[in-house]
């Protein structure tokens, strides 16, 4: 059974039991984890400020931040339900303050822009750069953190357990295999495949610096193979990667975005975003390579508990 437990904005601790639905979403490409949740109405309840998530054996599933809170009365009875984000909301929702660095380190950004929301510690790089990092007014302190991790360390930034940053690039990964053939592998309900060409870009041409004229350019030749036409033009004013390197990622997230395998599996399934996965079926040859869990969908309500996986192709990973 699963338990809630919330927090007031007058510090009283209230618990929450018996849901009528809860759903949890990570995805590699959102830093901050949601949680979605329905419980039934006895008497109103103060507003809330934090929430807990916890599984039947009261290991901790979720903590996050109250976003929204309704109330609502039907037919069948009286319900509220709330949205939250994890604590890594407060760096998305707040501005960063515009100023510059002369010689920036992860350790100064991390004092600066991190710290002061409640994490810990951090894993990764300590080195200053001799090389200026401005921070441009309408930036939020997440952004700052991405930019910096990004252009500098050439590693996109992730949480440990809500409250160490790891910058470090060396995450721990689990290999997983899904399949209803073979013993001790995750069991699975449906598997959908699911191709998007209107997602990948053929061609991208670049403005950088003084230039008048879109004169660089970067080409998908795996999308222009495949009889994908879909170009972009890009202007880069400013930017700490060369405009090279920026137009291939970009080409290389298109075509992220462009093929995923989406799995139901019964029940709840302990993954992580980021784990490496397979598919061993005997129907599903053609699907034999290296994924990467991309995002998870946790949902419970009445009638199921499932848990939604999406992956993507390895190869396709990259910094967004």
């Amino acid at each position: 059974m699963l338990r809630c437990k919330a927090t007031t904005v007058d510090d009283e601790i209230l618990e929450f039991l018996y849901p009528v639905r809860i759903g949890v979403s990570k995805s590699l490409d959102t830093p901050a984890d949601e949680l979605t949740a329905v419980f039934p109405l006895i008497e109103r309840i103060p507003e809330l400020k934090n929430i807990s998530l916890y599984n039947e054996k009261y290991e901790l599933l979720f903590y996050g931040i109250v976003d929204t809170q309704k109330f609502f009365y039907k037919t069948s009875g009286s319900f509220f339900s709330l949205n939250a984000r994890n604590k890594v909301a407060l760096l998305l929702d707040n501005e960063a303050e515009p100023q510059s660095y002369t010689l920036p380190s992860l350790e100064i950004i991390f004092k600066r822009h991190v710290e002061p929301y409640g994490f810990e510690s951090f894993l990764g790089n300590k080195r200053s750069f001799a090389k200026e990092f401005v921070i441009t007014k309408g930036m939020s302190e997440f952004e700052v953190l991405e930019s910096f991790c990004v252009n500098y360390l050439g590693v996109y930034p992730k949480f440990l357990e809500d409250s160490t940053l790891d910058v470090t690039g060396n995450y721990k990964e689990s290999s997983i295999v899904f399949s209803n053939e073979l013993d001790d592998a995750i069991r699975y309900s449906s598997i959908s495949e699911v191709f998007r060409r209107h997602k990948q870009y053929s061609e991208i041409y670049i403005k950088a610096g003084d230039d008048t004229r879109y004169s660089l350019n970067v080409k998908n030749e795996e999308a222009v193979n495949k009889g994908i036409c879909r170009k972009r033009y890009i202007n880069i004013s400013s930017f700490e990667d060369t405009p090279i390197s920026y137009g291939e990622r970009l080409l290389k997230n298109s075509s992220k975005n462009s093929y995923e395998v989406v799995i139901s599996s019964p029940g709840s399934i302990n993954l992580n975003i980021g784990d490496i996965a397979k598919i061993k079926d005997s129907t599903l040859k053609s699907m034999d390579w290296s994924f990467l869990v991309y995002k998870l969908d946790y949902v419970l309500d009445g009638s199921k508990e499932i848990t939604n996986v999406t992956l993507i192709r390895k190869e396709q990973e990259q910094l967004v």
